[in-house]
């Protein structure tokens, strides 16, 4: 077999690798090499694509604003207090949020020794699943899951 040179222009190489880019994406979406990709990046992200992860983001968000609307109503029975502290603490939850790719949940929390009620994140690895219920009841607070749109 003989080898060929070509000259390519800087424009004919830049269009030749974008379309083996994009031919080589089309492939791995269709066949078990993609399947096994959105496997893997669903293992390291969380989401398999990007559309999870904004329905996910969009979630928590949905979920946020019914919080603070109640935070925001009945502030002196949150330990924040105040609008500003209020802020900090959402921005806080928020960067939470956003550090674990949006995998948990918040949930206001009502410690039945203090009486002043507070939200807090959960990442979704470190609740236990019941355990934390179980262990929560016992500890005399009673809690109120956005997730679930329970109330407990």
């Amino acid at each position: 077999m003989a080898i060929r040179k070509i000259r390519l222009t800087e424009a004919q190489l830049t269009r030749l690798i974008g379309r083996i880019v994009e031919e080589t994406e089309a492939e791995m979406e269709e066949g078990w090499l993609g399947d096994k990709y959105r496997d893997l990046k669903r293992y390291t992200t969380g989401y398999g694509d990007e559309s999870e992860k904004s329905a996910a983001e969009d979630a928590f968000m949905e979920e946020m604003m019914e919080i603070e609307s109640e935070v925001l109503a009945d502030i002196k029975n949150f330990t924040y207090g105040t609008e500003e502290k209020w802020e900090k603490a959402k921005n806080r939850l928020m960067d939470e949020a956003r550090d674990n790719n949006f995998l948990g949940e918040l949930e206001i929390l009502y410690p039945r020794r203090t009486g002043k009620a507070f939200v807090k994140y959960y990442d979704g690895r470190s609740r236990g699943g019941e355990a934390l219920s179980d262990t929560a009841s016992t500890l005399g607070s009673s809690r109120r899951s956005y997730q679930s749109k329970g109330r407990g």
